[in-house]
């Protein structure tokens, strides 16, 4: 399993978070939505977008190029929501947790489907020398966040994060 292999693994997780935020569990909103800012959109903005970026600017892929700007802007919005969603429930406001809780995952499962439809085709596309570099440094925000925290998020097993390579 590779880089997008695991980006697109947390993306399923995720998307099994937000089907009980649909029903109206919302029990892990905050734990699931500080896992999307503080590593898996952290993963992608310090790791495999400027990778993405150059490899789309060697081969001139302007269509790809726009896409990234759009799927980075949208990661600001996403944490601007999430910060949001704190500062409501400090002050109470319940009702508009709900509401925006759903907005919040509605539009990272949609940001995560454009991600997988339009740019994480291009990841083999790198040399192997920055895969395996981007890996690395995956690993290390992923270690940063808490091993457990993302296993538990994720529901990946240690075992399976152990054979994640770029081979």
């Amino acid at each position: 399993m590779n880089l997008v292999d695991l980006l697109t693994l947390e993306h399923a997780a995720l998307r099994v978070h937000f089907g009980y935020f649909y029903q109206g569990r919302a029990e892990k909103l905050y734990e699931v939505a500080e896992f999307v800012i503080s590593c898996h959109a952290r993963v992608e903005d310090a790791v495999v977008f400027p990778g993405l970026r150059q490899l789309l600017s060697r081969r001139g892929i302007g269509k790809g190029l726009q896409a990234l700007d759009r799927l980075s802007a949208d990661h600001k919005m996403i944490s601007t929501l999430y910060e949001n969603l704190r500062k409501w429930t400090v002050e109470g406001e319940a009702e508009l947790v709900s509401k925006r809780g759903l907005m919040f995952a509605q539009i990272t499962q949609s940001h995560n489907t454009n991600e997988e439809i339009l740019i994480f085709p291009y990841w083999s596309g790198l040399d192997k020398e920055e895969r395996s570099a981007a890996l690395e440094l995956t690993k290390s925000i992923i270690k940063e966040y808490g091993l457990e925290r993302y296993y538990a998020v994720t529901g990946i097993s240690s075992s399976a994060f152990e054979h994640v390579d770029e081979d």
